[in-house]
């Protein structure tokens, strides 16, 4: 018999802020974006020429996109600080 392995995702924890109060801990949420690339194989893994250029070519839109969006400075998180200053103005 094998035991059942219980966890948490991160998607279920980390994306739900926390504050409790009895232990006097806060946490909040965090953005968490899934990214789903269609298939399971490498691109070179495919037999037909056009099927592993046209899954290259996926793999290039894909990579591309994630550094365009969400690794530049369009998802930057708002400061508190900065915009306590910019209200006490």
């Amino acid at each position: 018999m094998t035991g059942k392995i219980n966890g948490v995702s991160l998607g279920s924890w980390a994306s739900t802020a926390i504050c409790n109060e009895k232990y006097n801990y806060k946490r909040e949420a965090i953005r968490i974006i899934t990214i789903e690339f269609p298939g399971y194989k490498k691109s070179s893994e495919y037999k037909l020429r056009e099927d592993r250029e046209w899954y290259k070519k996926q793999v290039e839109l894909y990579t591309t996109s994630i550094h365009h969006y969400f690794l530049q400075a369009h998802c930057v998180e708002e400061n508190e600080s900065a915009n306590r200053s910019l209200v006490s103005k």
